[in-house]
């Protein structure tokens, strides 16, 4: 099939889950013999067979021109048939008026009116922000979720119809479950002590993804005194954290690494004992989760959105009780605890390998979207040509 996939990003230059599920499903769709035109921002990655990847402007280019860069692009695309798989909203604005009736799905990664109100933006703006989604969403021929979660804030907050909503869970690329990892090299790569235990984060920094409350649950050098919080990620709040850190007696406790480049990435996930998600709300799926467990490394998560959907199934004890500092603490006492085996690693590892998260699986739920869309195609010709 011919598919055009419209993202937000290029990881190279904004690395992060969205991005990387975007570069990731491109790649594993054009690997099953699709023809596939990938477009976002930032610089694009060399294409492949059957991939061509292009740029709509550099980072920091006004929206305007990013929308005359996808009208551009898209045209022979749409005009060849390909069917649209639209990523993100404020580029697939630009292709309303070209797709007319053309039937198209949106992956739906997050409610961003909802995100924007947690993070204290103005009243007129999540208001603005939800019409425009609403009227999107309801637009598209599918909503593909990448969790029950998700597709329920679609569905109940959104007011898409029940039947165009489907769950897709995201999954990884065999490059995430190639050679073991070596925990100890990793470590050495990186300059970290082999007397400290180590737990990562990798997160985009606001509020919602509870970082603060992370900080707080360390906050405990009796009981903690031996561990390094290592912080992945940026965002608006990183020097509010970093100085609640200090404040809080943990300057020499928490590492803050800024963005790390997605080919480090796995570095450090083999590097940590575990890993900790202590979102406190909106988490629709956690990437980061299956890539840790990918790589043998278990994962601690508050009950919130998409992440029991993964742990659960997996073990129930990798969730805390609640959001709250004290039950991270106590979480991250008994991951210490039973968590740090050559063979919960395996365990880890083996879980993600042979669950839903790998991409060859998770690819061959997306080929029956496109099909459907396929199959509605020539309706949509013949009512509206």
């Amino acid at each position: 099939m011919k598919l055009l996939h419209l993202g937000s990003s290029w990881p190279e230059e904004r690395p992060g889950g969205v991005p990387r599920y975007f570069t990731e499903l491109t790649a594993s769709l054009a690997a099953r013999g699709h023809e596939v035109l990938a477009l976002a921002a930032g610089r694009s990655p060399p294409g492949s067979a059957g991939l061509t990847a292009q740029s709509l402007g550099l980072l920091g280019t006004s929206l305007p021109k990013r929308w005359r860069a996808t009208r551009r692009l898209s045209a022979k695309a749409l005009a060849d048939g390909y069917i649209p798989c639209i990523h993100y909203l404020p580029h697939g604005m630009a292709l309303l008026d070209a797709l007319g009736k053309r039937p198209f799905v949106y992956y739906f990664h997050g409610p961003a009116s909802l995100e924007a109100r947690v993070e204290g933006r103005s009243e007129i703006f999540c208001r603005t922000v939800d019409a425009v989604e609403r009227a999107f969403y309801r637009r598209a021929s599918v909503v593909a979720c990448l969790s029950e979660a998700f597709a329920q804030i679609v569905i109940g907050h959104y007011g898409v119809d029940s039947a165009r909503v489907i769950v897709i869970p995201g999954g990884l690329g065999e490059p995430w479950f190639g050679s073991v990892a070596d925990s100890q090299a990793a470590r050495e790569q990186l300059g970290w002590s082999a007397s400290k235990a180590h737990i990562l984060a990798v997160r985009r920094l606001v509020r919602r993804v509870g970082i603060d409350h992370l900080l707080q649950a360390l906050a405990c050098p009796e009981r903690l005194n031996s561990v390094v919080l290592h912080v992945v990620g940026e965002g608006p709040l990183r020097a509010v954290l970093k100085e609640k850190s200090i404040a809080l007696g943990l300057k020499e406790t928490v590492c803050f690494h800024g963005m790390v480049p997605d080919q480090l990435l796995p570095s450090f996930y083999a590097a940590a004992d575990f890993t900790v998600i202590p979102s406190l709300e909106l988490e629709g799926f956690g990437m980061a989760a299956i890539e840790s467990l990918a790589l043998g490394t278990p994962v601690l998560a508050t009950p919130i959105g998409g992440l029991p959907e993964i742990l659960r199934p997996f073990d129930p004890s990798c969730m805390t009780r609640d959001t709250s500092p004290e039950a991270l603490r106590e979480g991250i006492e008994a991951m210490l605890a039973f968590a740090l085996t050559p063979e919960y690693r395996c365990h880890c590892r083996g879980y993600a390998k042979h669950s839903y998260y790998s991409s060859g699986l998770v690819v061959r739920h997306e080929e029956d979207i496109y099909q459907h869309l396929a199959d509605l195609e020539p309706i949509f010709r013949k009512t509206w040509f």
